[in-house]
């Protein structure tokens, strides 16, 4: 998948993603999860190989921000 491909499904799923990131609730997030349709779930996997592989860059604060969860 390259970039531009990855970029329209960002783009489609935006909302989605908003509302993810945006959840302080972990219950509410992981409802949101559970209704998520194979497409949401698809872009949301994708963007997170992107991002563990190094394609999509993130600064190392935010970086430094992210919760390390063992649970």
């Amino acid at each position: 998948m390259n970039k531009e491909q990855m970029k329209t499904l960002l783009i489609k799923d935006k909302e989605f993603l908003r509302t993810l990131y945006d959840g302080t609730n972990p219950l509410k997030n992981r409802r949101l999860l559970n209704i998520a349709n194979d497409s949401q779930l698809n872009t949301l996997i994708r963007y997170l190989h992107f991002v563990s592989t190094g394609q999509i860059k993130i600064k190392k604060e935010n970086f430094e921000k992210l919760e390390k969860r063992t649970n």
